[in-house]
């Protein structure tokens, strides 16, 4: 279901697991993880994308982009980049060598996130969420083991994230859309609370192993749907584990999709092809396919206004 429309990819070593969520019941249609666990210069993937967003939330080693509305940045360190793609965009993403003498692992989450159709032809835009911003719960359960839950959507025990853009589904009252990262210390127990009647939720067990999910042992590397209506005791095994979690109320329209194009109709999917064709989502305005930022550049965003941004925290090192 993901290709690259157009680009390059050289001098690298990556692995990527792609998951597929229903797209007529789930507002979020895909996951993709890149593990990227190499020393060398650069990973450049040149992609377009229509009538969704994508939320890509970043480990430790940084990620770079452009786009062709003149935006760039790069971002790391529990960074998220929130992209609403609308009528249609290209954007390249590099992983630049930040530590010459040590390896540079990225371990990189591309959720793709449907638009309503009111919202698929919105002019494309993005959204950071910085690292610092993005609220952290620490739960201890009766044997002292701990449980951290970050927050990239959806609110917890009182406390909220930054909001989603505006034309996300994420940012509907009563969507009941949640992201969030989930890591167990060895034989930690800890209850999932419910999420409203009508929500769709899924688990994705991406490392760690022996997982139960009330009495149900779940092998590693796996996607688990479950209930979203009822609280889940979770309980991990020998060593630590992670979890994402991913929820949402169905958008309830048709879903079609092609490639990274998710549209309502066959008729939209082949005019969002054919616009790309005809006019590249606006046409490449960077020198090169694969453009780098200068190597001791820290964390930033430049919107395609020329607004600059950064985290709060975070100069004088190339992850800021």
């Amino acid at each position: 279901m993901v290709e690259p429309v157009a680009g390059s990819a050289h001098h690298y070593q990556v692995s990527m697991t792609i998951k597929e969520l229903s797209t007529l019941s789930h507002p979020i249609c895909l996951l993709m993880q890149i593990l990227h666990h190499c020393g060398t210069p650069v990973l450049c993937l040149t992609r377009a994308g229509a009538g969704l967003a994508f939320a890509l939330t970043i480990g430790p080693v940084a990620r770079a982009w452009r786009d062709t509305v003149g935006a760039a940045g790069r971002y790391g360190r529990g960074d998220t980049q929130w992209m609403t793609a609308g009528a249609g965009i290209l954007h390249a993403e590099m992983f630049p060598l930040t530590e010459s003498k040590k390896p540079n692992p990225l371990e990189l989450f591309q959720i793709w996130l449907n638009l309503p159709a009111r919202n698929k032809m919105v002019a494309p835009h993005f959204k950071m969420l910085w690292g610092p911003q993005i609220p952290h719960r620490e739960m201890v359960d009766a044997a002292g083991r701990r449980t951290r839950v970050g927050l990239v959507a959806g609110a917890y025990d009182g406390h909220k994230p930054p909001a989603p853009p505006p034309d996300s589904w994420a940012s509907q009252a009563g969507s009941d859309v949640a992201i969030w990262t989930i890591k167990m210390d060895a034989k930690a127990t800890w209850t999932l609370p419910a999420a409203s009647a009508g929500t769709n939720r899924t688990l994705y067990f991406f490392s760690g192993s022996g997982l139960r999910i009330g009495d149900r042992e779940i092998p590693a590397q796996r996607l688990v749907e479950v209930r979203g209506d009822v609280a889940l005791p979770l309980t991990s095994g020998d060593e630590e584990l992670e979890l994402l979690l991913l929820q949402g109320r169905p958008i309830g329209e048709p879903v079609v999709t092609h490639g990274p194009f998710v549209m309502n109709t066959r008729a939209e999917i082949q005019q969002a092809m054919a616009d790309y064709r005809r006019t590249q989502f606006g046409g490449w305005p960077w020198k090169s396919d694969d453009p780098v930022h200068p190597r001791e550049e820290s964390r930033f965003a430049r919107h395609a206004d020329g607004k600059m941004e950064r985290p709060v925290l975070g100069v004088g090192n190339p992850l800021g």
